[in-house]
């Protein structure tokens, strides 16, 4: 389950930024902002949330329903998080596009709009390393309960029919 995200984690940036000197400035402002490697990115942490969830309802007991309540309170979090940073990096990337078909591909004129471009996409891409955080919670979680479900007595009844442990 973490591979998938480990895999992520270490792309970091999937938006490309690319100039073409002196091409038309349609297809310039077009090629700036190059964010399908970003959508994928962000449909597979959605996914991966998903799966979370539903590992999250596998539990043994009943007592860990605090801790799972808390769970998936951050999971809930998590996948607004997701939603508002992919809405803030193709913004800002859009920002930017626009910036420089406006000041004529001059990239000096567009650093602070870059810069912000730039910032949601790092913090994008740290979401993967969030919802590794959560995961491993779940695993704990999940640990504690199977552990501790071992050392419940098991009740069975004895060949004299009395209750034995």
């Amino acid at each position: 389950m973490n591979k998938l995200l480990g895999a992520f984690a270490l792309v970091p940036f999937l938006s490309a930024c690319v100039s073409y000197s002196g091409g038309n400035a349609m297809v310039e402002t077009s090629a700036i902002c190059d964010t399908s490697g970003l959508e994928t990115q962000y449909k597979n942490m959605k996914v991966q949330s998903n799966r979370s969830r539903g590992v999250l309802t596998e539990r043994d007991r009943d007592d860990v329903e605090v801790e799972t309540q808390s769970i998936q309170r951050r999971l809930n979090d998590y996948d607004a998080e997701i939603d508002a940073q992919y809405r803030s990096v193709t913004n800002s990337c859009k920002a930017y596009s626009r910036c420089m078909e406006m000041n004529e591909y001059k990239e000096a004129r567009c650093r602070s709009s870059l810069a912000r471009w730039e910032s949601s996409e790092r913090e994008f891409t740290n979401l993967s390393r969030d919802l590794r955080e959560i995961e491993a919670q779940i695993e704990n979680l999940r640990t504690v309960s199977r552990r501790s479900g071992r050392h419940r007595p098991r009740v069975n009844s004895c060949e004299n029919g009395e209750l034995c442990y």
